[in-house]
């Protein structure tokens, strides 16, 4: 049996690290902390997911990058001028 972290299962399952402790911890689990060691068997049977299953990713909020639009170069002026003397 491996044991893995509360953290690491959050990220596998795309939960809060709060949701795993307080789930363990209603299931009986000796949970403290993010970075407390249980059974990976126990868990996943607590939390109710196959141990195959593609994590959810998280958007952040308000994280969205916006690119300048580029301008045109106009030379068309300067050649003008240079025509018309």
């Amino acid at each position: 049996m491996s044991k893995v972290r509360i953290h690491e299962l959050a990220k596998e399952f795309g939960l809060e690290n709060k949701q795993v402790l307080a789930k363990l911890k209603e299931a009986g689990l000796d949970v403290k902390t993010h970075s407390s060691s249980v059974y990976a068997e126990e868990a996943r049977a607590v939390l109710g997911k196959p141990a195959g299953s593609e994590p959810k990713k998280k958007r952040r909020p308000g994280m969205m990058i916006v690119r300048k639009k580029k301008k045109p170069v106009e030379e068309t002026p300067a050649v003008e001028a240079a025509q018309t003397e």
